[in-house]
């Protein structure tokens, strides 16, 4: 099924195990909250990571078309030094907007010779809006 452009997105169930965390997971001991993970560091293989967010996109467009319109244009931000720092709240709160980290992406849709990593902090933004909207 496809919608019109910028219609809500009707949801399937999801095909995964239940969502939540697992039983008897939860943060790590206090004392382990802000320690680097055990082992190695997690490793995101890019071809994965890319093959994901395909499948996933492909399910938005199935349901959504070829836009989504998002509700919101502003949200939250916690500051990137206390983004992991899960010992301690965040002291301030930063005000994001979506159309300003659209507006990045769209000049780097323009210019691809400017691309830089940050980018994909303009592109998460603007996906776990997405997300968020779009999910049952």
């Amino acid at each position: 099924m496809v919608a019109r452009p910028g219609a809500r997105v009707r949801c399937r169930s999801w095909p995964g195990p239940a969502r939540g965390p697992a039983p008897g997971s939860g943060p790590p001991a206090p004392d382990r909250q802000n320690e680097p993970m055990d082992g190695e560091p997690l490793q995101i293989p890019l071809g994965q990571l890319r093959h994901a967010f395909e499948l996933a996109l492909r399910h938005v467009e199935a349901s959504a078309g070829g836009a989504v319109a998002l509700e919101h244009d502003y949200f939250w931000s916690v500051p990137a030094d206390a983004l992991h720092d899960v010992t301690t709240e965040p002291g301030t709160l930063t005000i994001g907007q979506l159309s300003e980290s659209w507006q990045h992406l769209q000049d780097l849709t323009a210019d691809p010779d400017r691309a830089v990593a940050h980018q994909l902090v303009w592109l998460a933004d603007i996906l776990r809006a997405i997300g968020r909207q779009t999910a049952c």
